[in-house]
């Protein structure tokens, strides 16, 4: 079967893809600032409406997969509201099975404050739960959710930014929680999430449903920040005073339908993650050349700089290889060119282009400066010349 992923797919990797859909051809939508993805399959880009349609006829996929930014704790990104829509516009009357993996946002409730029942969050994870429900009722759709705790990757050194922006904060010596110290923390490992799609898509039913996935584990904030004071001595770690969250119990629907339960802890996850982070990190940095990445990532002024300084070494070194038979037949100002605009981009290579013009003109204006200069200075000495002649033979017709 034709099968795509699209949405937060930052957790997914080859040994993922593999234990969710074993016997399937599975496409990954691209998406912007996304992890490394080298060990990605086909991956297509589907960043607008146009090239949306166009690969989903091209593919004519059987099972879709969409993965909610809600997914990551604390996200930046903008929500998927519209995307959701555009991708459900589109697949609108085909027999698709669309399964929709949504975060905790909707599940929470908050014991201590009654008044309090939703969050912008729950909000829009809701809207797009009803969203999906719709197209269902609507459209010829086989649709379900998953309600999932947040995901994390031991694959990928944790789950998505939200790890990497807490061992990047205790490797400069401290990291903040926005969350209490007892507040219980809702994670769920990425394997436990490929066993249970795997499962619901191998005894698929027509109707629409929606699925809570348990979070088992007794964890709280204040252990997963012993856990990273383990990792790194002397860390100062600072708690918030966020509402507290009460995730469901469970309903053990998974486990007595598809006979699924979640297996892996973060607790017992979280130290091999990271060591392992450690450990790439220190590869990274051993592989860091400060001249390199200094020629790389510089702003645009210094870009500018560098192409003039560029310009005036080609002018130099053509005028070096003038005169030379062999050197002299190489083009150096559109080597320049070509050159600069593959390095840094069309606009750079115009500016080049406009160097290499101004370099051009100069040249044969000195050319014509130099020729004009040197007729008249043969003119002059033919002319001194014919009037000494011309005295000398006066000279002599007097002698």
């Amino acid at each position: 079967m034709e099968v795509l992923l699209v949405g937060n797919t930052d957790f997914i990797t080859k040994q993922w893809i593999q234990h969710s859909f074993p016997r399937d051809h599975v496409v990954i939508a691209e998406r912007e600032g996304t992890v490394d993805g080298n060990d990605r399959l086909r991956i297509v880009n589907m960043s607008d409406a146009n090239t949306l349609a166009e690969t989903l006829t091209t593919y004519e996929f059987d099972r879709i997969v969409f993965f909610s930014e809600g997914l990551t704790p604390r996200s930046e990104r903008d929500g998927d509201l519209g995307y959701l829509r555009r991708l459900l516009h589109a697949i609108r009357n085909r027999s698709t099975q669309m399964l929709m993996v949504c975060g905790p946002e909707s599940e929470f409730t908050y014991p201590e404050n009654a008044d309090v029942r939703d969050t912008s969050k729950s909000l829009m994870s809701r809207a797009s739960e009803e969203l999906c429900l719709y197209y269902a009722r609507t459209y010829r759709l086989e649709a379900k959710i998953i309600r999932c705790p947040y995901l994390y990757a031991p694959e990928r050194n944790g789950a998505t930014a939200y790890f990497g922006r807490l061992f990047e904060q205790a490797s400069a010596g401290s990291i903040s929680f926005c969350e209490r110290k007892q507040q219980q923390t809702c994670f769920l490992c990425a394997d436990d999430l490929a066993e249970l799609i795997y499962r619901m898509f191998d005894d698929w039913t027509a109707e629409s449903e929606i699925f809570h996935v348990p979070n088992v584990f007794d964890f709280t904030y204040g252990d997963l920040a012993d856990a990273i004071s383990a990792a790194f001595p002397g860390l100062s770690v600072t708690f918030g005073e966020d509402r507290p969250q009460h995730y469901p119990a469970d309903d053990h629907v998974l486990r007595l339908r598809y006979g699924w339960s979640p297996r892996y802890s973060l607790k017992q996850d979280l130290p091999p993650v990271l060591q392992r982070w450690k450990e790439a990190r220190a590869q990274e940095q051993s592989k860091k050349h400060p001249v390199w990445d200094f020629l790389r990532n510089h702003s645009k002024p210094w870009i500018a700089i560098e192409i003039f300084i560029a310009f005036i070494l080609e002018e130099l070194l053509r005028t070096a290889v003038q005169g030379n038979s062999q050197l002299g037949t190489v083009d150096l100002r559109l080597f320049f060119v070509v050159i600069v605009g593959t390095m840094h981009g069309l606009n750079a290579g115009v500016f080049a282009a406009v160097l290499a013009c101004v370099g051009m003109a100069l040249s044969y204006a000195s050319k014509r400066f130099i020729r004009s200069a040197v007729l008249r200075h043969v003119e002059l000495a033919c002319v001194c010349g014919v009037f000494r002649c011309r005295r000398s033979m006066r000279v002599c017709a007097a002698a």
